[in-house]
This record gives C-alpha cells, sequence and structure tokens, in this order.
C-alpha cells in the first residue's frame, strides 16, 4: 500500500555552509498513522515539517525527494506549491480568523464546495471535534483548548491526505495539554488521516504515536514504536532524551559485565568496556543492612516513589518503586537490576558521554 507520505534523503542549510538545519532526512507515514518527530530545541523538526508543507525548498540532490499519498511533491523537476499539496497544517499559536466565526473559520478552505456544502462540512468537523455548539462564536470568546480545536477541525474540513502539525499545544497549561492530546488522538484516528506530528516534550510523544522518530543536530537518528525506542534505544542520547536513564561503567564479557552492582546479564552480548543503561522502573531496591547502596532522597509520588541512591564506589542511581514501599532516607539498600540490560561500546573516559554507537556519532 502506497504511504501517505514518504520522504527521502532530503537536506536544508540556511545561509551558513555545511551547517544543515536538516540532513538527508528519510522517513514514512502510513495511512491513518500519527508519526511523531522528537528532539530537542533547535534540532531540525520545524524545518523538516515546512520542507514537507512547501514552505521551504530542500537542498538541490537527485537523491532527494518528497511523495504525498502518489504524487511526487518535491524531487528532480518537481516542486509543488503549498496550496497544492493536499496537506492541513496545525500551528502551535492557532492562526485563527480574529474577523470571522468559528464556523466560517472551519469553512475558510472549502473552496470549491457550495456555500451549504461549505457550511455542513464545517459542521460535521466541529461536531468531531465537540464544538458544534459554539459555531457562532469568535476566536476570542474561546478558550485556548476550544481555539485549538477549532484549528484542528479546519485542518481536517478539506480532507487532506496527510495533516502536519506543529507543537500544537506549546501554549496550553499542562492540564489541559494532556486532555487535549488524548482527545486529537481520538479524533485523527476516527478521521483516518496520516499524521505527522512536532513536539520536544517526550511524554507527549510517547503518548501521541504510532510511530516515533528521533532528531538530533538535523539527522533522524532512529525511529520505530514508541515501545521499541523506550526499550531498545540505538543510543545513550536516544535513551537519555526519552526518559530518565542510568548508566554505569562496566567490563563485559560476553552475556554478561561486571559493574559496582556486581554480575549483570546483558540483552545482547558485549565485551570490553562498555556503559550499561538500566531504567530507574528496571531496578530492584530492597531494606538490606549489608547491601550496597544508601537512600540520599524519596520523592513521594502516591503511586510511587524515585530513589536517589548513592552506591559505595560513589555512582548515584535513580530507582522508581511501588509507592507503598517504606524506604527512610539514610537506609542501606541492595539493589539489582530486574532484567537483562543494554550496553553500549565506551569509547570515551569522561562518563555516559564516552558512550557512542554508530547512530549517536552521526
Amino acid at each position: 500500500m502506497t504511504p501517505a507520505l514518504r520522504v527521502c534523503n532530503v537536506s536544508k542549510r540556511f545561509g551558513v555552509k555545511d551547517a544543515y538545519a536538516v540532513y538527508r532526512a528519510s522517513l514514512e507515514v502510513k495511512l491513518g498513522q500519527i508519526v511523531v518527530l522528537l528532539g530537542p530545541s533547535g534540532c531540525g523538526k520545524t524545518t523538516l515539517l515546512r520542507l514537507i508543507s512547501g514552505l521551504e525548498t530542500p537542498e538541490p540532490d537527485p537523491a532527494a525527494s518528497i511523495a504525498i499519498g502518489d504524487r511526487m511533491v518535491f524531487g528532480p523537476g518537481v516542486n509543488t506549491l503549498p496550496e497544492k499539496r493536499g496537506v492541513g497544517m496545525v500551528f502551535q499559536d492557532y492562526a485563527l480568523f480574529p474577523h470571522l466565526t468559528v464556523v466560517a473559520n472551519v469553512a475558510f478552505g472549502l473552496r470549491g464546495l457550495d456555500r451549504a456544502e461549505a457550511l455542513a462540512r464545517a459542521m460535521a468537523m466541529l461536531d468531531q471535534v465537540q464544538l458544534s455548539g459554539l459555531a457562532q462564536r469568535y476566536p476570542h470568546e474561546l478558550s485556548g483548548g476550544q481555539q485549538q480545536r477549532v484549528a484542528l477541525a479546519r485542518a481536517l474540513a478539506p480532507q487532506p491526505q496527510l495533516l502536519l502539525l506543529d507543537e500544537p499545544f506549546s501554549n496550553l497549561d499542562h492540564e489541559l495539554r494532556v486532555a487535549l492530546r488524548d482527545e486529537m488522538r481520538s479524533v485523527l484516528k476516527r478521521s483516518g488521516v496520516a499524521a505527522l506530528f512536532v513536539t520536544h516534550d517526550r511524554e507527549e510523544a510517547l503518548s501521541l504515536a504510532d510511530a516515533l522518530a528521533v532528531m538530533r543536530h538535523g539527522r533522524i537518528v532512529q525511529m520505530g514504536t514508541p515501545r521499541e525506542l523506550y526499550a531498545c534505544p540505538a543510543s545513550p542520547f536516544v535513551a537519555r532524551f526519552l526518559g530518565e536513564a542510568n548508566f554505569l561503567p562496566a567490563q563485559a564479557y560476553g552475556d554478561y559485565a561486571e559493574c559496582v552492582l556486581g554480575r549483570v546479564a546483558l540483552a545482547s552480548p558485549a565485551r570490553g568496556c562498555v556503559q550499561l543503561l538500566i531504567r530507574p522502573e528496571a531496578l530492584e531496591v530492597s531494606a538490606d543492612p549489608d547491601g550496597r547502596g544508601c537512600v540520599e532522597q524519596v520523592l513521594y509520588f502516591g503511586h510511587d516513589q524515585l530513589l536517589s541512591l548513592r552506591l559505595d564506589g560513589c555512582e548515584r542511581l535513580l530507582a522508581r518503586t511501588d509507592g507503598a514501599l517504606a524506604m527512610p532516607m539514610g537506609a542501606r539498600v541492595s539493589i539489582r537490576p530486574r532484567e537483562p540490560v543494554r550496553a553500549f561500546e565506551q569509547t570515551g573516559s569522561n562518563g555516559t558521554d564516552g558512550a557512542t554507537d554508530a547512530t549517536d556519532s552521526l
């Protein structure tokens, strides 16, 4: 089946020689799929979105192309205008027309339909985002969350093949962001549209995405399902960016490694100097007067708690445990991984920053 979007080897520079905002980026979005671009500020996420929409033009390269559905919109001899690409866009600043009512905003892009058809389509979209009762209000009479839902309805009304969303929740408070992203995911799934969503918020990315593409320095360094990337990051950078991570120096001997925690099993065979990745929730902590660690801090959240542990070798670890487990500060504890751990080759001598692999060294 033809993907809704296929990007191949697309690059973009802005004025400075060899300083790429996006470098040879490639990805696919399937029909009905939500793909999230995740990465730190300045990594090229928004630029890639603008290249796909046609608002920016990629560097000339015979190997570079962008196809939306079965149409090439950028490639050798082809550069389709933004308004001809069949793409909907939702921005972080909503971009609503202040002098138009809600329903008029949604109907604005429905060219080619007569007035009655456009009004019916606009009302149907407002119903999807649960705003049909506010159709005659103006944008300034709505909350930020309501304005963003209007922007989503407007983008979906022309029935685009692809929807691009550039950090649409960044202007909202945390509680509203959580509620709105769950609602937006439901709307997108019901509509069946393919969506490419940009964010730097890992919680947002993990909860929204069918597939996740992590960007760094203009490159897509890993792509897969959120579960795959969290459990099997291709590099220490990806591991840290997707959540809390402990790294311990170790010596690997095939299926196991020796570190300050003793002998630990490895998820994949490795040899030599490595850094072990251990997520806080993957550590088992138990009270033990003869244990290798000491509890330095407890952050209690009710359903769970985050322990800061100091090991006898001076290393510090974070462990996330059941909130019902009483663990006073100063208590001695034993610590061990619950499952085999992932190892990264260590090529430097400055702790976790020396942990690299083929992906992280790009």
